[in-house]
């Protein structure tokens, strides 16, 4: 074990109180600023896997609403068809319904696989926050139990 005086040489090695606040302090800008730059980038790449998905909800949006309309005109077609025993345009009605609510429901589920596989969350950001944490929470009891 170090005596006192080696200790008190050690704290006392040329270097001010001044001096180990300044480099304190740039380390933890540093230290801020790679974390930033990190949750940026991964920022960056999740908007691109939302661009790509969201306009694909947005089609799947669009020809759901028009699959229910079609639906909806199949339906009167049908409804008239009985009573009247025309039963040709009815028919096409149901068709263009299916039409548009398979073209719909594969572009809204790729859309929906692409969103769900970029997430929102910046995990790669969050894993490297939560390993600094428990470096801290090391450091701290290591200067503690010393």
């Amino acid at each position: 074990m170090e005596s006192k005086t080696e200790i008190q040489k050690g704290i006392h090695s040329g270097r001010t109180v001044g001096d180990v606040l300044q480099e304190l302090k740039d380390e933890l800008r540093e230290f801020a600023e790679t974390r930033y730059q990190m949750l940026i980038a991964e920022m960056k790449e999740k908007m691109l896997a939302w661009k790509a998905g969201v306009p694909m909800l947005g089609v799947a949006a669009i020809l759901g609403i028009a699959a229910f309309m079609v639906f909806s005109f199949g339906l009167v077609a049908t409804v008239a068809a009985l009573v009247d025993g025309r039963v040709g345009w009815a028919i096409g009605a149901v068709a263009v319904f299916l039409l548009y609510a398979l073209i719909g429901g594969i572009v809204g589920w790729m859309g929906y696989k692409e969103v769900q596989k970029a997430g929102m969350a910046p995990t790669r950001t969050m894993r490297v926050l939560k390993q600094d944490q428990a470096w801290i929470q090391n450091e701290t009891q290591q200067v503690r139990s010393a």
